[in-house]
């Protein structure tokens, strides 16, 4: 009777982890391709893509500031201490940036597990290059128009408008911004194969995928190779798009809860040793750190979160603001001030001209480029269905 009790304990304590006690084997539950449509949102999701590009922005362009009120003896010792913890929090952007791909890797693997190969593809293709290109096509003008620069050649711009930059060493656009969509596109790549390969479907296998490439990283040269900031920067931070991932199914159970777990401590535990090795300049910024702790508070409290229109609205304007911020927000203050703006009224003007910019870009050009994938996606769908009734 109490071996009874003891193994009914064992299994209610394995099934919250997703581990159903088979005599002595055990398996993992890994759910059938579900439907898209109707999908409930993920409203932490909305708070962190926020949070995070509220750290890129400040990093970028006020960092000086709080650390002049930081270290200024005569600011009030509670103001200090804001300053100071805002400043923590965005130093260079860093770990707004960290966020961000742990949010790609979570919400990447929610959509795979509920789209085939081509809707997954097409969704992704239509969410991220629409914008992009359009920032990229508004960028060329400006400096052309503007700043009299002549148009990169094709051998440039090609690569550059396909995000496929690193295989033929094109210089960074978007005030530096793409080297983050570069990681995202290399990340949809890896989980369109695992669902074209089946891989997805049997998604205990996945971790074993994302160590064996993490490992191959690791054992090569650093990706990049360049001398700047963004030396090495695939080998280090390519890796948190599969920690995001490993998140996502350790939450739904769908692959052993101890290699998930350990393979989150290895990418954590090997980017504390590698930016000392790659790129020491930020070794001791703790970018990988703040971004892990804001997201496991943000998914503790997920439950309990609001979804107020402001939020969602804010959230759906958080990649065109990502695109723009750091070379057209200054063009912007630029212009105003050569048109006469005094320095009282430029910096709210200047930020007021910026968001309504990005406001309608989203509207323009982002929106209608997200509800034309859905579209071809939808078509792709009856088309198969037709076809599925004919064959019978």
């Amino acid at each position: 009777m109490a071996n009874g009790k003891q193994l009914n304990a064992a299994q209610s304590w394995l099934t919250h982890f997703g581990i159903e006690m088979l005599g002595t084997q055990h398996t993992i539950y890994a759910p059938p391709l579900a439907p898209s449509h109707g999908n409930p949102r993920i409203i932490f999701i909305d708070y962190l893509r926020i949070l995070a590009c509220v750290s890129v922005l400040v990093g970028h362009r006020y960092l000086p500031s709080l650390a002049a009120i930081a270290d200024s003896a005569d600011t009030n010792f509670l103001l200090r201490g804001i300053a100071s913890g805002i400043q923590y929090f965005s130093q260079g952007g860093g770990p707004g940036v960290v966020l961000f791909l742990l949010v790609s890797g979570y919400i990447v693997t929610h959509a795979l597990m509920r789209q085939d190969t081509a809707e997954f593809i097409i969704k992704r293709v239509f969410r991220i290059y629409p914008l992009y290109v359009a920032a990229i096509i508004i960028q060329l003008a400006v400096v052309y128009f503007v700043a009299g620069r002549p148009v990169p050649p094709l051998s440039i711009l090609v690569p550059r408008l396909l995000l496929l930059g690193d295989l033929f060493g094109t210089p960074y656009a978007v005030g530096g911004a793409e080297w983050t969509l570069r990681l995202a596109v290399l990340f949809y790549a890896v989980m369109a194969l695992a669902r074209l390969t089946n891989l997805a479907n049997k998604s205990a296998w996945l971790p074993v995928a994302f160590i064996a490439i993490i490992v191959a990283l690791h054992l090569s040269p650093p990706i990049t190779t360049s001398i700047d900031w963004s030396r090495g920067y695939v080998t280090l931070y390519f890796p948190f798009l599969f920690f995001g991932s490993c998140i996502y199914l350790l939450e739904h159970r769908l692959a052993h809860p101890v290699l998930l777990t350990l393979l989150m401590a290895y990418i954590y535990g090997s980017y504390l040793v590698l930016i000392r090795e790659i790129n020491p300049t930020f070794a001791d910024a703790h970018f990988a750190t703040i971004a892990i702790l804001a997201f496991a508070l943000a998914r503790t409290v997920g439950d309990w979160l609001p979804l107020p229109a402001v939020v969602r609205y804010l959230s759906a304007l958080v990649y065109s603001v990502y695109l723009f911020e750091n070379w057209l927000w200054n063009r912007i203050t630029e212009g105003l001030a050569w048109v006469g703006f005094g320095s009282y009224f430029l910096v709210p003007v200047s930020a007021a001209c910026f968001f309504a910019f990005c406001a309608f870009v989203h509207w323009a050009v982002e929106r209608p480029g997200i509800r034309l994938g859905e579209h071809f996606s939808r078509r792709l769908s009856s088309s198969r269905q037709v076809n599925a009734l004919a064959a019978h």
